[in-house]
């Protein structure tokens, strides 16, 4: 079981750590234990699990790719690294920096947020690592989002 909160590394196209694009469920209950939370939408056809003590706001399961894993979503506490960097403990013109080095452009994403109260004041999206990254009023990261790569014709591309 993985300890309360873990540190792992970001693999675009791959995953999180040991949490793989493609694992089905119970593969992520074997790493991960039961989850805090589950949740179960029949109308939209997907199934998410939530472990925010852990720093895994959201896993997500697809039922069009046969419930396997598709989406990460991380808070702070996963202290999650990209590039060797723990990103979260970075500011957004760093964060531009490390993606530039990388060879990756940050774009800033138009968000309508309606009346909830986000964390977040502006999404950034690295487009073709699939990565989306909610910065805040202070220009820290306040949470992010890996998806799993697809095609231009929005085939997902499974990791080997």
């Amino acid at each position: 079981m993985v300890g309360k909160n873990i540190e792992f590394c970001l693999f675009p196209g791959r995953g999180f750590g040991k949490l793989v694009f493609g694992m089905d469920s119970e593969q992520i209950k074997d790493i991960l234990g039961e989850p805090e939370e589950e949740y179960i939408d029949e109308d939209e056809g997907h199934i998410t699990f939530h472990y925010p003590k852990k720093g895994l706001e959201i896993l997500g399961f697809d039922d069009e790719s046969g419930l396997k894993l598709t989406s990460i979503e991380l808070n702070k506490l996963s202290q999650a690294k990209l590039w060797d960097s723990k990103i979260f403990s970075l500011k957004l013109n760093d964060i531009r920096d490390l993606a530039e080095r990388q060879g990756c452009i940050l774009v800033r994403k138009d968000v309508t947020t309606g009346d909830d109260k986000s964390s977040y004041e502006a999404l950034y999206q690295i487009k073709k690592l699939e990565l989306d990254l909610y910065i805040d009023s202070n220009q820290k990261l306040t949470a992010l989002c890996l998806g799993v790569n697809s095609t231009k014709q929005d085939e997902i591309k499974w990791p080997k």
